[in-house]
């Protein structure tokens, strides 16, 4: 446990849950009283940002749509181009991301669960996010949810937009 600690400013902490290591999630815990003001539980509020979109497709075609790196710069604004430094997506990947206004930025995978959820941390950053997946009667909802951090808004958020194209693209390929 706690094997990718390094990777998270101070104040997170990595909490392992489930076996094989299935489940990992982050709490950033309060220790600015600028941050923790009168939060007695001491786990900062973050702003968040969620969207859901219902697409017509199987969850497990939905699932390996999103987790692939090759497919990211397809629906993702601005993103030229995303690699992953291993050849199998777990808990510990590393997503590298080149932006066209000459950004780079990388992502651990910190949590994983086949067909059913995809969690994300920013290395060196305060941004996460998490794809969750539901089978419908029609396919898979899809639901994106983004938080950064314990001061921050989220820079360029997403919108309901990129998951419509997400959807475009993944109803195409049928």
């Amino acid at each position: 446990m706690g094997a990718f600690k390094t990777f998270w400013p101070s104040n997170f902490v990595v909490i392992e849950h489930g076996w094989p290591r299935s489940l990992v999630w982050i709490e950033c815990r309060a220790s600015d009283p600028k941050v923790g003001g009168s939060n007695p539980s001491g786990v900062a509020k973050m702003k968040k940002n969620v969207l859901s979109i219902d697409i017509n497709a199987p969850i497990e075609i939905v699932f390996e749509f999103t987790r692939d790196s090759k497919n990211t710069s397809k629906w993702v604004p601005n993103l030229l181009e995303e690699t992953i430094n291993t050849p199998t997506t777990d808990i510990g990947s590393i997503y590298r991301q080149k932006w066209n206004d000459g950004r780079e930025t990388a992502m651990v995978i910190t949590g994983i669960i086949t067909n059913k959820q995809l969690d994300f941390h920013q290395i060196n950053g305060t941004y996460t996010c998490m794809y969750t997946y539901e089978k419908t009667e029609n396919g898979t909802k899809l639901t994106y949810s983004e938080e950064n951090g314990v001061y921050g808004e989220i820079d360029g958020p997403f919108t309901i937009e990129i998951l419509q194209k997400l959807k475009r693209l993944i109803e195409d390929i049928r």
